[in-house]
């Protein structure tokens, strides 16, 4: 009885040991610079209308 107890006392550390493994992507770091670039252009799109507007604004009032 006991060789089985210890066998499977094994096989679960093993178990155990093999189901702890990482794996490591960079995809999200891909995604994220995607968004961000993404979002920088749309917010400097509508910043810059908003700008040019400002500055019409400002000559017609000179």
């Amino acid at each position: 009885m006991k060789p089985f107890l210890y066998s499977l006392l094994l096989a679960n550390g093993l178990l155990f040991l093999l189901g702890c493994g990482t794996v490591k992507t960079e995809h999200t770091v891909h995604i994220t610079m995607d968004i961000n670039l993404k979002i920088e252009k749309e917010l400097e799109d509508f910043f810059g209308d908003l700008d040019n507007q400002a500055e019409e604004i400002a000559e017609d009032q000179l």
